[in-house]
């Protein structure tokens, strides 16, 4: 039996890692163009439409627009201008999604060098099977959401920060510049930046240098989106006008932590209408009526909130487009989500045993602290997907460090290449 898990080794390092590593994306990128194409270019979700035809009066009108001639700031500007790519050369939405699984075979790249970095070659390309086996990031990609490319982002400034290589000021930019875009992606991962930028200023001790690059970095691409926002609408919108309208959601009387989007909130739409308030008003009009209500319900809002970071970690949510829904998904999601997060809480219990290394340490707050801003607005599977990826790096970085502990001789799995504690 050593000699096999020897054999099983010596299979996937050097030449026959690579080949390994290099067959799977594209086994698994040919697999996603052919899903694309058998979903075609219908829009099944009112947010898809919205993303797509934002590319499109890109391309046609050359404006940030929804309405023909109409800026807007509705919805953050990375994603849209990605698909205009896409949008411009094919004209279909069906290049939309091979694009987010060109992004994800990507992402399965720097999740391979990410958990390489810890760990060893083996347990890198057991991360990229889970990864490939996990339906939500293969049902997203098949979707046009942003998730797909705000995961590819974290991923790759995570790995940046952490690879072993030093951290130069060029690179400090580009990862402030990173962290940038992938906020004008999706606007939830703002308090995740917040909480890197303390990360690597307190935990890892950049120096001021390195630090006022990462910040320029950041602050010049929003300082960009927000200069036109303020030239067209006349506010100078760092991310998105539609925070208030998130935020009421989730804070109004007839809020359910299943519902999401489903929640009625038809009287405050109705009077935004009557006031005919324009889009940076209404946002600002539903942000005040949401504040209004948490003011005057403050243990209601407790216990909501309490509600909502549950149901973050759940399984299954209720969607507008019903015919989206079926126990045969719910279920999938149950089995392949849940063991993941079991393990991960495994994990933690064995934290006393086998301490968690920097990494983890970063992993496990990122994932907690997405978690408890989206409860702030509301929660979704599909906010929560991004940091799956995460999920995934510390349950095989876990696995790999606890049966690294064991007594030599106890398993015939190959044993980490490296094993640091910061």
């Amino acid at each position: 039996m050593p000699e096999r898990g020897g054999l099983h080794l010596r299979m996937i390092t050097g030449r026959h890692e690579w080949t390994l590593l290099l067959s799977l994306l594209v086994a698994f990128f040919i697999i996603g163009v052919i899903y694309s194409f058998v979903l075609g270019d219908k829009l099944r979700y009112p947010d898809e439409r919205q993303y797509w035809r934002i590319a499109r009066n890109l391309v046609s009108e050359h404006c940030f627009c929804l309405e023909s001639h109409k800026p807007t700031a509705y919805r953050p500007p990375l994603y849209p201008i990605v698909l205009a790519l896409p949008a411009y050369l094919f004209g279909r939405p069906v290049a939309g999604r091979i694009l987010n699984f060109g992004f994800l075979c990507l992402t399965l790249y720097y999740l391979y060098r990410l958990v390489k970095n810890e760990t060893s070659p083996f347990w890198a390309i057991a991360s990229v099977l889970v990864a490939i086996g996990y339906p939500l990031f293969s049902y997203t990609a098949g979707t046009i959401y942003p998730q797909t490319l705000a995961m590819l982002l974290y991923i790759l400034i995570i790995w940046l920060t952490f690879a072993r290589s030093s951290v130069s000021m060029k690179k400090a930019s580009l990862i402030g510049s990173l962290s940038a875009l992938l906020v004008l992606a999706a606007p939830l991962f703002l308090p995740t930046v917040i909480l890197f930028g303390g990360w690597i200023a307190f935990i890892k001790k950049w120096k001021i240098k390195k630090l006022l690059f990462f910040f320029f970095g950041f602050v010049f691409c929003i300082g960009i989106w927000s200069a036109r926002n303020w030239a067209t609408l006349g506010s100078p919108v760092p991310f998105s006008s539609n925070g208030g309208l998130n935020l009421l959601l989730g804070n109004s009387e007839n809020f359910d932590p299943l519902l999401g989007t489903m929640v009625d909130i038809s009287k405050y739409i109705k009077e935004a209408e009557l006031k005919n308030l324009d889009e940076i008003s209404r946002d600002t009009f539903y942000r005040d009526s949401a504040i209004d209500f948490i003011m005057q319900n403050k243990l209601l809002t407790i216990k909501n909130y309490f509600l909502k970071f549950a149901y973050y970690f759940h399984y299954k949510n209720e969607l507008a487009t019903s015919s989206e829904m079926s126990t045969l998904k719910t279920n999938i999601m149950l089995f392949t989500y849940w063991p993941l997060l079991l393990f991960f809480l495994v994990r933690l219990a064995m934290a006393y045993r086998t301490k968690l290394s920097l990494l983890e340490w970063f992993l496990l707050v990122s994932y907690i602290t997405s978690g408890a801003f989206s409860a702030i607005f509301f929660t979704r599977i599909r906010f929560r997907i991004p940091f799956d990826a995460l999920l995934i790096a510390a349950v095989v970085i876990g696995a790999a460090r606890l049966i690294d502990a064991c007594p030599k001789g106890s398993n015939n799995l190959p044993r980490k290449v490296s094993n640091i504690e910061h």
